[in-house]
């Protein structure tokens, strides 16, 4: 049996991280793109895919304060692996690459709910609360 605690000297993977979640965005953005024209509501589907593959991508360059507040859920390994199983239930498969590009995010999905579980595997830099610049008086203003 594989000892996942025993990984103790690897814990910066931070380039992993980036390189999957950016994956996970070119992939749900190209089968929003395919699935845009099948029918009415692949449309409206797909826009809702485009939008969070977008998200997804722009979380990794910049990470927007109102983010912590509006999508907290970003922050944890569990409540961004169910959003990627989301994203991945929300792309219609019926071409070969909408199918294999929604088994690849929801696998994603499902390996970083997961990994919320393993406590030696710290989340990078994009899913911690410490770079935000987050005020005091910021709970007052909606």
């Amino acid at each position: 049996m594989v000892q996942l605690d025993s990984l103790a000297g690897l814990e910066d993977y931070t380039g992993v991280f980036k390189i999957v979640n950016l994956l996970v965005a070119g992939l749900s953005c190209l089968a929003g793109l395919l699935q845009l024209f099948s029918s009415f509501h692949g449309f409206i589907a797909a826009l809702y895919v485009i939008v969070f593959g977008a998200i997804i991508g722009g979380l990794e360059f910049r990470v927007p304060p109102e983010t912590q507040t509006y999508g907290s859920f970003l922050f944890s390994f569990a409540g961004r692996g169910v959003f990627y199983t989301v994203v991945a239930l929300l792309i219609n498969g019926s071409g070969v690459f909408r199918i294999v590009a929604s088994t690849l995010v929801f696998i994603v999905g499902i390996g970083y709910i997961a990994l919320e579980f393993v406590p030696s595997i710290s989340p990078p830099d994009n899913m911690t609360t410490e770079g935000l610049a987050v005020g005091a008086n910021d709970d007052d203003v909606i």
